[in-house]
């Protein structure tokens, strides 16, 4: 098992566990991919676990999780646990719960986008309930709301297009979004990502899930395993803006031409998942050279 393949693994067990997590026995369904379709071509950042159980369920087939089990290893988690709740007060357990309240509402994909670095962190996370679809509904009303309550900033509550609960909580630095629907719960920042999520606002360019680029990375990583957990990394939209901008700005513009000998200008894109199943583990990593890498990306 590779070193970032273990990295994951400690993550999940790090989560997952800890959080009283029911067990799962259905069959997994396959992602519907319901967000890369209302995202614009240009998205920066894409990721995806296609489900928490199955990942779950992946992780208990490796070596790791028999130590993961050992009674040692038990007794010294439970131990730290109880010694950071009554550190922090408590804080630390209630995040414990919200993870497993979490696992137990949303056994569909979870994804998550960031539109554009530039564009002041506007981002999206799409949490689906496959089994249970009113689910969605409840997390919101019953988990989500009231923690939102808890926080100083403004909250309303509206409806959406379709009749669904709009929750808004206004900060002195952007608005928070949260509804959902057909069985998708969503949690955005600012009104341009509620309105992608919404499906109200298309891009020219088309979706992210229609780009060429995109589909050829989740392509060469398909070929390797499945994708139940993946990430894209979308490069060449953010170097055509820094171009823009180095043309105003003469110390950006000697930046971009450090970065354009050193080749890193021609990774266009960069994706990575992960698999885990049957006792093993494997990641892999798509690196986009269009021309080829060059300069210090050639070497």
């Amino acid at each position: 098992m590779k070193l970032r393949s273990l990295y994951s693994a400690l993550f999940l067990l790090a989560l997952l566990p800890a959080a009283d997590i029911p067990s799962h026995t259905k069959t997994e369904r396959k992602p519907s991919g319901a967000l890369e379709t209302l995202l614009p071509a240009d998205t920066f950042l894409f990721g995806r676990v296609s489900s928490l159980h199955a990942a779950w369920k992946g992780f208990q087939t490796l070596p790791l999780y028999e130590i993961w089990e050992d009674e040692e290893v038990q007794e010294f988690v439970l131990a730290s646990r109880e010694k950071l709740e009554k550190e922090v007060k408590g804080k630390a357990f209630d995040i414990i719960r919200f993870i497993g309240k979490v696992y137990s509402a949303f056994d569909g994909e979870i994804s998550f986008a960031l539109l554009s670095p530039a564009e002041g962190g506007n981002w999206i996370l799409c949490m689906e309930s496959r089994e249970d679809p009113a689910r969605a509904e409840r997390f919101l009303r019953e988990v989500f709301q009231p923690l939102l309550k808890k926080g100083n900033s403004y909250l309303e509550t509206g409806r959406t297009p379709w009749g669904e609960i709009l929750l808004t909580q206004r900060t002195p630095e952007t608005d928070y979004y949260a509804f959902t629907r057909k069985g998708r719960f969503y949690f955005v920042r600012s009104k341009t990502a509620l309105e992608i999520a919404m499906g109200g606002k298309e891009s020219p360019a088309g979706s992210l899930s229609g780009d060429p680029r995109f589909l050829k990375t989740l392509s060469r990583l398909q070929a390797g395993g499945d994708t139940s957990f993946f990430l894209y990394l979308n490069l060449e939209p953010e170097w055509a803006r820094a171009r823009k901008k180095a043309e105003k700005r003469p110390g950006r513009k000697k930046s971009l031409e450090a970065l354009d000998e050193s080749g890193l200008t021609g990774l266009h894109s960069l994706g990575a998942a992960l698999t885990m199943k049957d006792s093993l583990a494997w990641d892999r990593i798509w690196l986009d050279f269009p021309p080829g890498p060059e300069g210090f990306a050639g070497a």
